[in-house]
């Protein structure tokens, strides 16, 4: 989740340059400003633990507040909060959990100690003209007060601690540079991003993007682009982590999606981003004993992004 969000807060600050009359030139460029980023996902499907098959769903609401500064130099530093967090689960047509921190029912939730330590801890970064990561805050906190929280949790805190720094951060900062083609594009064009990023409990990520400018056109706002982008991402090598008793090795995890991204050309801001995809994941937990589980997962999911400059800030929290 903290990854999207990371991402989100490259994709708003991409603006789009106009070039001779029907081209943009796509580039990344920090924007500096205050915006609300309001993002929910929705997936269902089956996960197969040995022999016993269940049915699952759930939904994801978010709402972060992202600011961005750029000093005389050039280096960007970057502030984010989560403002809101809602999370639904459910099993065979049962729900089992259920938790919004918009509710005064929240403390009740077993998710109530999860997200708590990321509505209550704010994380900055800087980006350097280079698009080097430094000065990284608020990430150990994190960890931290999710350990202190929840003390099952601590030793998945502490690989978190580990794996999910400035490393990962400066990925997702180079993929979104090479997503974009070095020269103008129009209406019609289409061109291939290729990156990998190095992911929290997942390892390293190959990623694909075949990407199409598919409208160009004019809005009261300002001209509009309409981006269609095919993706596909797969990891390398299995990764393994450890909680309480149980260690878990991830073997595989394939990601198919495809997304309408709407641009401002004038702003460079993304107005709106929808998802719809698939992902198929399997591993094998062991316990204590050496006892073995196989799990199996297939599920469909979609995604709704919105973006707005914090003046704007009510347009984009659609619920």
């Amino acid at each position: 989740m903290l990854r999207h969000a990371i991402l989100l807060t490259i994709v708003v600050s991409c603006p789009l340059r106009a070039q001779q009359q029907g081209q943009v030139t796509l580039r990344q460029n920090f924007q500096s400003g205050r915006y609300v980023i309001a993002h929910e996902m929705a997936s269902q499907g089956v996960t197969t633990m040995g022999p016993q098959s269940l049915e699952q769903s759930s939904t994801m609401k978010l709402v972060i507040s992202l600011n961005m500064q750029a000093s005389k130099d050039n280096v960007t530093t970057v502030n984010m909060k989560f403002d809101r967090i809602a999370h639904s689960f459910s099993q065979n047509g049962q729900l089992l959990l259920e938790y919004d921190s918009d509710s005064r029912d929240d403390p009740k939730s077993p998710l109530a100690s999860i997200y708590r330590p990321l509505l209550e801890t704010a994380i900055s970064f800087e980006i350097t003209p280079d698009g080097g990561i430094r000065n990284i805050r608020g990430l150990d906190e994190l960890w931290e007060r999710l350990a202190r929280e929840n003390p099952r949790l601590a030793p998945l805190a502490e690989q978190m601690k580990k794996q999910f720094g400035p490393q990962l951060i400066e990925n997702v900062v180079v993929q979104g540079a090479d997503f974009y083609p070095n020269h103008p594009v129009g209406a019609g064009d289409s061109w291939t991003a290729q990156s990998w990023i190095e992911a929290p409990l997942i390892g390293r990520m190959d990623i694909q993007q075949n990407v199409t400018l598919t409208e160009l056109r004019q809005a009261q706002d300002g001209p509009l682009a309409r981006l269609n982008v095919t993706g596909k991402a797969g990891m390398g090598q299995p990764r393994q982590m450890t909680v309480g008793e149980t260690t878990m090795t991830l073997t595989g995890m394939d990601l198919d999606q495809t997304s309408d991204m709407l641009m401002n050309v004038q702003t460079g801001m993304v107005h709106q981003q929808d998802t719809v995809g698939k992902v198929n994941t399997s591993m094998y937990m062991e316990g204590p004993q050496g006892e073995r589980v196989d799990v199996s997962s297939e599920q469909d999911f979609t995604g709704k992004t919105v973006i707005r400059r914090d003046e704007d800030a009510q347009k984009a929290v659609a619920f």
